[in-house]
């Protein structure tokens, strides 16, 4: 009698590939629906954005992943793993948290020489890192800062900063934000955790 000789066939376990992400960014607080893109994602057994796992995530296809974000901060690169290993690092698969944005109402109709006095809870240094976080900018995220504003300190108040108007005042008819970064710290070492922003337009 010949033993019976059984062969199996097959090589390697495929290794995940991410080629695009959507969206390629969430809120710091996590909780963002993120549909990856790629191949080798069937039987895919975790999935992380930088070091923490997806809140949850689905297995779609072979080719498509949904998953939950966690909470994070920065840009991370998100990675599927399964039998064949993780999937390498690239651009396609960088995510970026975003800071929450607590929206002012908007102020319609001011005047050129229009100046803006902000309230802080705890008082206030106007020291570079401070000042590098207070702007007006032309758009709603801040990319195109208007030069030469004034952010100064009101006399007399520590919790309270003016910002004033370019020498040339604002433009008549355009539309501004006023806007307010993360990082922006009292005396006291207490950091705003979110962006602060709010639109107006000028007459």
């Amino acid at each position: 009698n010949h033993p019976i000789l059984k062969w199996q066939t097959g090589g390697s376990p495929v290794v995940p590939i991410i080629s695009s992400i959507s969206p390629n960014h969430g809120p710091s607080a996590g909780g963002t629906t993120v549909t990856i893109n790629g191949s080798g994602f069937t039987g895919a057994t975790a999935v992380k954005f930088g070091t923490v796992n997806a809140k949850s995530f689905t297995v779609n296809s072979e080719t498509s992943i949904t998953a939950i974000s966690p909470a994070g901060s920065g840009t991370v690169d998100i990675t599927v793993t399964t039998a064949g290993g993780a999937s390498g690092a690239s651009a396609a698969d960088c995510f970026t948290y975003t800071h929450d944005v607590q929206e002012f109402p908007e102020k319609l109709n001011q005047v050129a020489d229009k100046e803006w006095v902000i309230t802080f809870s705890r008082p206030v240094s106007l020291d570079e890192q401070n000042l590098s976080k207070v702007y007006v900018a032309t758009d709603a995220n801040g990319d195109n800062q208007v030069e030469g504003i004034r952010v100064e300190a009101v006399p007399g108040n520590d919790c309270q900063i003016w910002v004033k108007p370019p020498a040339t005042k604002w433009t008549a008819g355009a539309t501004y934000y006023l806007i307010l970064e993360p990082g922006l710290q009292s005396i006291t070492g207490k950091s705003l955790n979110k962006k602060i922003r709010m639109k107006f337009t000028i007459q």
